[in-house]
């Protein structure tokens, strides 16, 4: 096909030999149109996902209605755990980089920078769900809301005990501050205890990070995890409670 008389092809793959073909076509003149000289490979490369797309749209409706909106109810769910996902993976990368600024900011803390560097965001904890206000309370004004705890299976109890205490010191640092900019430090409760028994766990760390129930579960847990023989000290310097 020429620019004057475009066409593709819907019953072939996106790369069929015809779509190639209008896909350098396609290039060439909205580079005319633009007047800008875009990547071929980019340009292309989008045209064939949107014929992807247009596919797809098509094949579903040749459906039969039924069929049809059993695969839009399909699609919406992926969709919304996609978006579970990423809000999930946004909240506990900034719980990490929190943990992280209060422990390289203040002096007590420091020594525990590369300790919390090797657990990193896989090493945190999930917000697994709001605990819901009092309704014994009155609703003057709203309350903020409590998160659940929801600790990875493969994480030793002492270590959340251990990361704890860098909300504690990050929240005392925010109150004693003028400038109260930003969003305010999560409560969260780790009461009821609830375990996340679908979390990865992070590989070579120290023994006694681990949880010693669930490491003696494993199965060659030296080959798989390779955790490190020295075991950390998870204790905190005593000047912080005082």
């Amino acid at each position: 096909c020429d620019e004057q008389n475009f066409r593709y092809d819907l019953l072939g793959t996106p790369r069929s030999p015809w779509n190639r073909s209008a896909a350098r076509v396609f290039t060439q003149a909205f580079n005319t149109w633009a007047e800008v000289e875009f990547d071929a490979e980019v340009l292309e490369e989008a045209f064939f996902t949107w014929l992807k797309s247009l596919k797809q749209a098509r094949k579903k409706s040749q459906l039969p209605s039924a069929e049809r909106q059993l695969a839009v109810s399909m699609s919406r769910r992926k969709m919304r755990r996609r978006t579970v996902s990423v809000t999930f993976n946004d909240a506990v990368s900034q719980l990490f980089h929190t943990r992280l600024d209060t422990a390289q900011t203040h002096p007590l803390l420091h020594r525990h920078v590369p300790m919390l560097e090797r657990l990193g965001p896989e090493g945190m904890s999930e917000d697994e769900s709001v605990v819901e206000d009092d309704h014994n309370e009155a609703r003057a004004r709203p309350r903020r809301p409590v998160y659940r705890v929801k600790s990875p299976c493969w994480r030793a109890d002492e270590v959340g005990e251990w990361l704890e205490v860098f909300d504690v010191v990050h929240l005392n640092e925010r109150r004693t501050k003028s400038d109260l900019r930003g969003q305010y430090p999560r409560l969260r409760a780790r009461v009821p205890h609830i375990v996340d028994d679908e979390a990865k766990p992070v590989q070579q760390l120290p023994v006694n990070t681990y949880h010693a129930t669930w490491l003696e579960s494993q199965t060659n847990p030296s080959h798989r995890l390779r955790p490190l023989a020295d075991r950390y000290d998870f204790r905190h310097d005593n000047a912080l409670f005082r």
